[in-house]
Protein backbone atom coordinates (compact mmCIF):
# COMPACT_ATOMS: atom_id res chain seq x y z
CA UNK A 1 0.00 0.00 0.00
CA UNK A 2 1.52 3.29 -0.36
CA UNK A 3 1.76 6.02 1.91
CA UNK A 4 -0.46 8.89 1.85
CA UNK A 5 2.10 10.71 3.36
CA UNK A 6 5.79 11.79 3.68
CA UNK A 7 7.56 14.53 4.73
CA UNK A 8 10.54 16.20 2.69
CA UNK A 9 13.67 18.12 4.75
CA UNK A 10 14.24 21.04 2.31
CA UNK A 11 15.10 24.61 3.10
CA UNK A 12 14.45 28.37 1.69
CA UNK A 13 15.54 31.89 2.68
CA UNK A 14 13.69 34.45 2.27
CA UNK A 15 15.45 35.57 -1.10
CA UNK A 16 13.80 32.75 -2.38
CA UNK A 17 10.34 32.54 -1.71
CA UNK A 18 9.50 31.80 -5.51
CA UNK A 19 11.78 28.94 -5.38
CA UNK A 20 9.98 27.41 -2.51
CA UNK A 21 6.31 28.16 -4.56
CA UNK A 22 7.74 26.35 -7.47
CA UNK A 23 8.67 23.56 -6.01
CA UNK A 24 5.74 23.28 -4.04
CA UNK A 25 4.04 23.06 -7.49
CA UNK A 26 6.39 20.71 -8.70
CA UNK A 27 5.28 18.62 -6.23
CA UNK A 28 1.73 19.46 -6.55
CA UNK A 29 2.18 17.92 -10.05
CA UNK A 30 3.23 14.62 -9.13
CA UNK A 31 0.36 14.45 -6.70
CA UNK A 32 1.70 15.62 -3.57
CA UNK A 33 -0.05 18.20 -1.72
CA UNK A 34 1.56 20.31 0.88
CA UNK A 35 -0.32 19.27 4.50
CA UNK A 36 1.79 21.37 7.08
CA UNK A 37 5.24 22.96 7.70
CA UNK A 38 6.34 21.29 11.09
CA UNK A 39 9.74 19.12 11.39
CA UNK A 40 9.88 19.25 7.46
CA UNK A 41 7.27 19.87 4.92
CA UNK A 42 4.52 17.01 4.79
CA UNK A 43 2.63 16.44 1.56
CA UNK A 44 -0.41 14.49 1.49
CA UNK A 45 -0.89 12.00 -1.55
CA UNK A 46 -3.63 12.84 -3.94
CA UNK A 47 -4.81 13.84 -7.68
CA UNK A 48 -1.79 15.46 -9.78
CA UNK A 49 -2.92 19.35 -10.20
CA UNK A 50 -1.71 22.13 -11.64
CA UNK A 51 -1.77 24.24 -8.60
CA UNK A 52 -0.05 28.15 -8.04
CA UNK A 53 1.19 28.59 -4.69
CA UNK A 54 2.59 31.85 -3.24
CA UNK A 55 5.15 32.05 -0.72
CA UNK A 56 5.37 35.83 0.77
CA UNK A 57 7.02 37.05 3.52
CA UNK A 58 5.22 38.60 6.39
CA UNK A 59 7.32 41.20 8.43
CA UNK A 60 4.72 41.35 11.23
CA UNK A 61 4.84 37.91 12.11
CA UNK A 62 7.97 36.46 14.78
CA UNK A 63 11.28 34.58 13.51
CA UNK A 64 9.69 32.73 16.91
CA UNK A 65 6.59 31.88 14.86
CA UNK A 66 6.10 27.21 13.97
CA UNK A 67 2.40 27.97 13.10
CA UNK A 68 0.08 30.79 12.32
CA UNK A 69 -0.42 33.44 15.11
CA UNK A 70 -3.43 35.91 15.82
CA UNK A 71 -1.98 38.22 13.74
CA UNK A 72 -0.79 36.04 10.59
CA UNK A 73 -4.53 34.73 10.79
CA UNK A 74 -5.54 38.22 10.16
CA UNK A 75 -3.58 39.14 7.25
CA UNK A 76 -4.54 35.19 5.88
CA UNK A 77 -8.16 36.25 5.47
CA UNK A 78 -7.15 39.38 4.01
CA UNK A 79 -5.30 37.03 1.12
CA UNK A 80 -8.31 35.01 1.56
CA UNK A 81 -10.62 37.65 0.08
CA UNK A 82 -8.43 38.03 -2.56
CA UNK A 83 -8.42 34.45 -3.54
CA UNK A 84 -5.53 32.43 -1.88
CA UNK A 85 -6.00 29.89 0.54
CA UNK A 86 -3.64 29.76 3.63
CA UNK A 87 -1.53 26.46 3.87
CA UNK A 88 0.63 27.10 7.26
CA UNK A 89 3.18 29.37 8.41
CA UNK A 90 6.27 29.19 9.80
CA UNK A 91 8.79 32.30 11.37
CA UNK A 92 8.05 34.86 8.83
CA UNK A 93 7.49 32.74 5.78
CA UNK A 94 3.45 32.25 4.89
CA UNK A 95 2.25 30.00 2.08
CA UNK A 96 -0.45 30.55 0.14
CA UNK A 97 -2.54 28.10 -2.57
CA UNK A 98 -4.80 29.76 -4.97
CA UNK A 99 -7.81 28.94 -5.09
CA UNK A 100 -9.62 31.45 -7.33
CA UNK A 101 -9.04 31.84 -11.18
CA UNK A 102 -9.92 35.71 -10.83
CA UNK A 103 -6.80 35.82 -7.28
CA UNK A 104 -4.98 39.49 -7.31
CA UNK A 105 -1.17 39.24 -6.15
CA UNK A 106 -1.38 39.42 -2.23
CA UNK A 107 1.79 41.98 -2.65
CA UNK A 108 3.14 44.51 -5.07
CA UNK A 109 6.75 43.27 -6.42
CA UNK A 110 8.04 46.29 -4.80
CA UNK A 111 6.76 45.25 -1.17
CA UNK A 112 7.77 41.89 -1.87
CA UNK A 113 11.50 42.75 -2.44
CA UNK A 114 11.19 44.95 0.55
CA UNK A 115 10.30 42.17 2.81
CA UNK A 116 12.09 39.92 1.52
CA UNK A 117 15.46 42.42 1.97
CA UNK A 118 14.81 43.44 4.93
CA UNK A 119 14.10 40.12 6.98
CA UNK A 120 17.42 38.48 5.00
CA UNK A 121 19.81 41.45 5.76
CA UNK A 122 18.48 41.13 9.96
CA UNK A 123 19.71 37.90 9.71
CA UNK A 124 23.25 38.30 7.77
CA UNK A 125 23.13 41.30 10.24
CA UNK A 126 22.92 39.38 13.69
CA UNK A 127 25.35 36.93 11.69
CA UNK A 128 28.07 39.67 10.77
CA UNK A 129 27.58 40.85 14.38
CA UNK A 130 28.41 37.53 15.86
CA UNK A 131 31.53 36.89 13.24
CA UNK A 132 32.30 40.38 13.88
CA UNK A 133 32.82 39.87 18.12
CA UNK A 134 34.56 36.67 17.63
CA UNK A 135 37.51 37.75 14.52
CA UNK A 136 37.82 41.08 16.75
CA UNK A 137 38.62 39.21 19.76
CA UNK A 138 40.69 36.81 17.71
CA UNK A 139 43.01 38.93 15.68
CA UNK A 140 43.44 41.08 19.29
CA UNK A 141 44.70 38.35 20.88
CA UNK A 142 46.87 37.55 17.79
CA UNK A 143 48.54 40.95 17.52
CA UNK A 144 48.46 41.69 20.81
CA UNK A 145 50.00 39.41 24.24
CA UNK A 146 48.62 36.16 22.57
CA UNK A 147 50.46 36.06 19.57
CA UNK A 148 52.92 33.54 20.54
CA UNK A 149 50.15 30.63 21.78
CA UNK A 150 48.48 31.28 18.41
CA UNK A 151 51.13 31.77 15.91
CA UNK A 152 53.17 28.76 16.55
CA UNK A 153 49.74 26.29 17.07
CA UNK A 154 48.60 25.28 14.13
CA UNK A 155 44.63 24.36 16.07
CA UNK A 156 45.04 28.04 17.34
CA UNK A 157 45.97 29.48 13.74
CA UNK A 158 42.77 27.46 11.84
CA UNK A 159 40.70 29.01 14.91
CA UNK A 160 41.67 32.71 13.75
CA UNK A 161 41.39 31.93 10.20
CA UNK A 162 37.98 29.85 10.12
CA UNK A 163 36.96 33.10 12.04
CA UNK A 164 38.56 35.34 9.47
CA UNK A 165 36.51 33.39 7.05
CA UNK A 166 32.96 33.30 8.56
CA UNK A 167 33.39 37.13 8.98
CA UNK A 168 34.27 37.33 5.65
CA UNK A 169 31.29 35.60 4.40
CA UNK A 170 29.43 37.09 6.22
CA UNK A 171 30.05 40.37 5.07
CA UNK A 172 29.82 39.50 1.72
CA UNK A 173 26.03 38.19 2.13
CA UNK A 174 24.95 41.64 3.49
CA UNK A 175 26.92 43.36 0.80
CA UNK A 176 25.41 40.70 -1.94
CA UNK A 177 21.77 41.48 -0.83
CA UNK A 178 22.89 45.49 -0.87
CA UNK A 179 23.64 44.50 -4.44
CA UNK A 180 20.72 42.41 -5.75
CA UNK A 181 18.14 44.89 -3.96
CA UNK A 182 19.56 47.93 -6.18
CA UNK A 183 19.86 45.40 -8.92
CA UNK A 184 15.92 44.30 -8.51
CA UNK A 185 14.54 47.87 -8.37
CA UNK A 186 16.20 48.35 -11.39
CA UNK A 187 14.42 45.92 -13.39
CA UNK A 188 11.22 46.10 -11.75
CA UNK A 189 11.18 49.98 -12.60
CA UNK A 190 12.12 48.73 -16.00
CA UNK A 191 8.81 46.66 -16.26
CA UNK A 192 9.99 43.13 -15.11
CA UNK A 193 8.63 41.02 -12.66
CA UNK A 194 10.46 39.96 -9.98
CA UNK A 195 11.32 36.47 -9.20
CA UNK A 196 13.21 35.60 -5.43
CA UNK A 197 15.20 32.94 -6.49
CA UNK A 198 17.99 31.27 -8.05
CA UNK A 199 15.83 31.71 -11.61
CA UNK A 200 16.44 35.78 -10.49
CA UNK A 201 20.49 34.98 -10.15
CA UNK A 202 22.79 33.24 -7.37
CA UNK A 203 22.02 34.13 -3.64
CA UNK A 204 24.34 32.56 -1.97
CA UNK A 205 24.94 32.98 2.15
CA UNK A 206 28.90 33.84 2.21
CA UNK A 207 28.84 32.57 5.98
CA UNK A 208 26.97 29.21 5.30
CA UNK A 209 29.86 29.14 2.11
CA UNK A 210 32.69 29.47 4.57
CA UNK A 211 30.69 27.53 7.90
CA UNK A 212 31.23 24.26 5.66
CA UNK A 213 34.88 24.03 4.69
CA UNK A 214 35.85 25.86 7.98
CA UNK A 215 33.66 23.48 9.94
CA UNK A 216 35.17 20.17 8.00
CA UNK A 217 38.88 21.70 8.38
CA UNK A 218 38.23 22.20 12.55
CA UNK A 219 36.90 18.72 13.01
CA UNK A 220 40.00 17.22 10.85
CA UNK A 221 41.91 19.39 13.11
CA UNK A 222 40.65 18.02 16.19
CA UNK A 223 40.86 14.34 15.05
CA UNK A 224 44.18 14.93 13.91
CA UNK A 225 45.57 16.58 17.21
CA UNK A 226 43.37 13.74 18.93
CA UNK A 227 41.20 16.25 20.81
CA UNK A 228 38.62 13.50 21.39
CA UNK A 229 37.04 14.93 24.93
CA UNK A 230 36.17 18.62 22.78
CA UNK A 231 34.74 16.05 19.53
CA UNK A 232 32.74 14.23 22.20
CA UNK A 233 31.85 17.64 23.67
CA UNK A 234 30.52 19.08 20.08
CA UNK A 235 28.95 16.34 19.09
CA UNK A 236 26.89 16.52 22.76
CA UNK A 237 26.16 20.02 21.84
CA UNK A 238 25.05 19.34 18.43
CA UNK A 239 22.90 16.41 19.41
CA UNK A 240 21.22 18.25 22.13
CA UNK A 241 20.88 21.66 19.83
CA UNK A 242 19.26 19.79 17.25
CA UNK A 243 16.73 17.86 18.92
CA UNK A 244 15.19 20.60 21.02
CA UNK A 245 14.89 22.50 17.46
CA UNK A 246 13.34 19.12 15.85
CA UNK A 247 10.92 19.04 18.75
CA UNK A 248 10.08 22.62 18.45
CA UNK A 249 9.21 21.92 14.95
CA UNK A 250 7.46 18.82 15.79
CA UNK A 251 5.51 19.84 18.23
CA UNK A 252 5.19 23.59 17.51
CA UNK A 253 4.42 25.39 20.46
CA UNK A 254 2.97 29.18 20.23
CA UNK A 255 5.93 32.07 19.89
CA UNK A 256 6.02 33.00 23.67
CA UNK A 257 7.29 29.74 24.42
CA UNK A 258 9.54 28.86 21.87
CA UNK A 259 11.16 32.08 22.21
CA UNK A 260 11.48 31.24 25.87
CA UNK A 261 13.08 27.68 24.88
CA UNK A 262 15.23 29.35 22.29
CA UNK A 263 16.58 32.01 24.78
CA UNK A 264 17.05 29.11 27.89
CA UNK A 265 18.81 27.04 25.39
CA UNK A 266 22.16 29.41 25.52
CA UNK A 267 22.03 29.60 28.93
CA UNK A 268 21.82 25.98 29.55
CA UNK A 269 24.36 25.22 26.31
CA UNK A 270 26.95 27.74 28.10
CA UNK A 271 26.20 25.94 31.92
CA UNK A 272 27.25 22.82 29.75
CA UNK A 273 30.39 24.29 28.19
CA UNK A 274 31.80 25.78 31.88
CA UNK A 275 31.27 22.34 33.43
CA UNK A 276 33.10 21.13 29.98
CA UNK A 277 36.09 23.32 31.06
CA UNK A 278 36.13 22.51 34.34
CA UNK A 279 36.95 18.85 33.31
CA UNK A 280 39.03 19.44 30.79
CA UNK A 281 41.09 21.31 33.24
CA UNK A 282 40.73 18.87 36.25
CA UNK A 283 41.60 15.74 33.87
CA UNK A 284 44.74 18.03 32.26
CA UNK A 285 46.33 18.70 35.80
CA UNK A 286 45.92 14.67 35.90
CA UNK A 287 47.80 14.41 32.64
CA UNK A 288 49.86 16.56 33.54
CA UNK A 289 51.15 14.89 36.88
CA UNK A 290 51.44 11.53 34.96
CA UNK A 291 53.73 12.56 32.20
CA UNK A 292 56.65 11.79 31.69
CA UNK A 293 59.59 13.47 31.69
CA UNK A 294 61.03 13.79 28.10
CA UNK A 295 64.93 12.14 28.18
CA UNK A 296 66.17 15.60 26.62
CA UNK A 297 64.81 17.63 29.55
CA UNK A 298 65.94 15.83 32.60
CA UNK A 299 69.22 17.64 31.83
CA UNK A 300 67.50 20.54 32.93
CA UNK A 301 65.99 19.02 35.60
CA UNK A 302 68.22 21.45 38.84
CA UNK A 303 65.84 20.11 41.27
CA UNK A 304 65.15 16.22 42.06
CA UNK A 305 61.74 14.82 41.24
CA UNK A 306 59.41 17.43 40.22
CA UNK A 307 55.78 16.94 41.17
CA UNK A 308 54.90 17.23 37.17
CA UNK A 309 56.37 18.16 33.83
CA UNK A 310 54.06 20.02 31.50
CA UNK A 311 55.68 19.74 27.51
CA UNK A 312 54.10 21.98 25.00
CA UNK A 313 56.20 21.21 21.62
CA UNK A 314 54.52 22.77 18.76
CA UNK A 315 54.93 23.99 15.09
CA UNK A 316 53.29 26.24 12.10
CA UNK A 317 54.48 28.13 8.97
CA UNK A 318 56.02 31.43 11.33
CA UNK A 319 58.05 28.64 13.39
CA UNK A 320 58.39 26.17 16.72
CA UNK A 321 57.58 26.33 19.99
CA UNK A 322 58.96 24.68 22.87
CA UNK A 323 57.28 25.12 26.55
CA UNK A 324 58.61 23.56 29.55
CA UNK A 325 56.57 24.15 32.98
CA UNK A 326 58.10 21.94 35.94
CA UNK A 327 56.13 22.30 39.41
CA UNK A 328 57.44 21.30 42.42
CA UNK A 329 55.40 20.85 45.41
CA UNK A 330 58.46 21.81 48.01
CA UNK A 331 60.86 23.78 45.62
CA UNK A 332 60.63 26.66 43.17
CA UNK A 333 58.76 26.33 40.31
CA UNK A 334 60.60 26.82 36.42
CA UNK A 335 59.01 27.30 33.41
CA UNK A 336 61.51 28.06 30.69
CA UNK A 337 60.69 27.59 26.41
CA UNK A 338 62.30 28.33 23.07
CA UNK A 339 60.66 30.03 20.11
CA UNK A 340 62.16 29.88 16.88
CA UNK A 341 60.84 31.51 13.38
CA UNK A 342 63.07 31.83 10.43
CA UNK A 343 60.98 35.69 10.15
CA UNK A 344 62.76 38.52 11.76
CA UNK A 345 59.09 39.71 12.49
CA UNK A 346 58.00 37.02 14.20
CA UNK A 347 60.97 37.07 16.23
CA UNK A 348 60.27 40.84 16.83
CA UNK A 349 56.94 40.19 18.38
CA UNK A 350 58.05 37.35 20.76
CA UNK A 351 61.04 39.50 22.34
CA UNK A 352 58.69 42.44 22.47
CA UNK A 353 55.93 40.39 24.21
CA UNK A 354 58.10 38.90 26.34
CA UNK A 355 60.05 41.96 27.81
CA UNK A 356 57.09 44.39 27.82
CA UNK A 357 57.18 43.88 31.46
CA UNK A 358 58.29 46.43 34.13
CA UNK A 359 61.48 45.53 35.93
CA UNK A 360 63.52 43.86 32.96
CA UNK A 361 66.82 45.51 32.88
CA UNK A 362 70.38 44.15 30.84
CA UNK A 363 71.56 40.95 32.04
CA UNK A 364 75.45 41.07 32.38
CA UNK A 365 75.54 36.94 32.51
CA UNK A 366 77.10 35.54 29.14
CA UNK A 367 74.14 33.91 26.93
CA UNK A 368 75.74 34.30 23.90
CA UNK A 369 72.63 36.21 22.19
CA UNK A 370 72.15 39.76 20.48
CA UNK A 371 70.56 40.93 23.43
CA UNK A 372 69.94 39.08 27.20
CA UNK A 373 67.36 40.81 29.87
CA UNK A 374 66.82 39.82 33.31
CA UNK A 375 64.61 40.87 36.38
CA UNK A 376 63.60 39.46 40.06
CA UNK A 377 67.56 37.78 39.87
CA UNK A 378 66.12 34.46 38.26
CA UNK A 379 64.08 35.28 34.89
CA UNK A 380 66.18 35.93 32.06
CA UNK A 381 64.78 36.87 28.19
CA UNK A 382 67.76 36.13 25.57
CA UNK A 383 67.60 37.48 21.78
CA UNK A 384 69.28 34.94 19.28
CA UNK A 385 69.41 35.91 15.67
CA UNK A 386 65.99 32.85 15.14
CA UNK A 387 65.49 32.22 18.68
CA UNK A 388 63.77 33.71 21.81
CA UNK A 389 64.65 31.70 24.68
CA UNK A 390 63.23 32.42 28.40
CA UNK A 391 63.94 31.33 31.24
CA UNK A 392 61.46 32.37 35.00
CA UNK A 393 62.68 30.57 38.09
CA UNK A 394 60.98 31.44 41.28
CA UNK A 395 63.61 30.86 43.64
CA UNK A 396 65.10 34.42 42.90
CA UNK A 397 68.46 32.97 42.63
CA UNK A 398 70.66 34.10 39.69
CA UNK A 399 71.77 30.74 37.28
CA UNK A 400 75.34 29.57 37.34
CA UNK A 401 77.56 29.97 34.00
CA UNK A 402 77.02 26.06 34.03
CA UNK A 403 73.13 26.38 34.07
CA UNK A 404 73.19 28.10 31.32
CA UNK A 405 75.89 26.85 29.33
CA UNK A 406 73.30 23.57 29.49
CA UNK A 407 70.10 25.42 28.66
CA UNK A 408 71.60 26.89 25.80
CA UNK A 409 73.20 23.64 24.52
CA UNK A 410 70.14 21.72 25.35
CA UNK A 411 66.77 24.10 23.93
CA UNK A 412 68.86 25.69 21.01
CA UNK A 413 71.89 23.66 20.56
CA UNK A 414 74.29 26.54 21.74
Amino acid sequence: MKPKFKTVHRSFNYLHCDDFAQYLESMAAKGWHLDSWGAGLKFRRGEPEQATYAVEVFTDASEYDTRPELHTKEFAEYCEAAGWQLIDAKRKFVIFKKIRPDAIPIMTDQERLSAAVKEDQQINHRTLFTASVWVVMQWWQFLGSSFEKIAFSPMQLLILLGWTALFLGSLSSVLRVLWLKHSWRKRIAGGQMLYLGRAGGFIGRGYELALIPVMAVWFGAMVFYNQWSTIIYLLIFLGILRGVLFLVDKFRPDSVTNQIIMNVLPIAMFVMLFLFLLGSMFSGNQMEKSQTIPDWYQELDFVDEPAYVHLEEDSSIFGSAIIVREHHDDAPSVYCGVFESEYDWVIDKVWKNRTKADNWEPCTQDWGGEEVMTRFGSCYVVRYPNHVLYYYGTSGEPLTEDQISLIKQTLIHQ
